[in-house]
């Protein structure tokens, strides 16, 4: 019988390179996913990704809701022209 190899362990030295990406999604619901670079102590690098919002409180949920429709809105009332100020084609 062969013995079990030893295992090595890992502890975390630093994270890094965080990116937290707000969305509305294909029902146009708020979403978030997160990505950040984990280094480790012994120099080995892991990138974790994942769903941010059920890891969110409800007030942090909502105020990312209303700056999501904040967001949206200004930027339909900057990109999209004005429908009665628009000159009609016939």
């Amino acid at each position: 019988m062969q013995p079990f190899p030893t295992l090595t362990t890992r502890t975390p030295a630093t994270l890094s390179d965080l990116t937290i990406t707000l969305y509305l999604n294909a029902n146009s619901k708020p979403a978030a996913r997160f990505s950040i670079l984990i280094t480790f102590d012994n120099g080995a690098e892991e990138r974790r990704t994942g769903d941010l919002w059920p890891l969110l409180t409800a007030q942090q949920q909502t105020a990312i809701t209303t700056l999501l429709t904040t967001l949206t809105q200004r930027a339909t009332a900057e990109m999209i022209p004005n429908r009665e100020s628009t000159p009609r084609l016939h």
